[in-house]
């Protein structure tokens, strides 16, 4: 996936703080040295972290989500990032793994956004 075919999809009404490759990021120090400094004590209501994915996601387990996936939403809650205020653009449909890791680490919120391009 390409930063400017991504940047095309965003809706127009929102403020994006940073557009992240979670690809690029490996699942333990650099998520967080990244994620870290985007925590405001207060989100504008339109800001948005957008997340995107430049290789295919990976799964240690069939059963369960990607592994950037779940690393990502237990970054944000450690960090205190509302999912509100985070969207992810995908080629697959993964609605369902949202919901599965917002249920699993983060209680009390609904998942993460996500646009899907197919």
């Amino acid at each position: 996936m390409i930063l400017e075919h991504v940047q095309q999809l965003i809706p127009k009404e929102f403020n994006v703080k940073e557009f992240l490759d979670l690809s690029a990021l490996d699942l333990g120090s650099k998520l967080y040295t990244v994620l870290a400094p985007l925590k405001e004590k207060e989100f504008k209501e339109f800001t948005r972290i957008v997340f995107y994915h430049s290789a295919p996601l990976v799964y240690t387990f069939n059963d369960l989500p990607a592994d950037s996936l779940i690393q990502l939403q237990k970054m944000l809650v450690y960090i205190d990032i509302p999912n509100f205020f985070c969207l992810i653009v995908s080629d697959k449909d993964i609605k369902e793994e949202l919901e599965y890791v917002c249920k699993k680490y983060c209680v009390g919120e609904h998942p993460i956004e996500f646009i899907c391009l197919k």
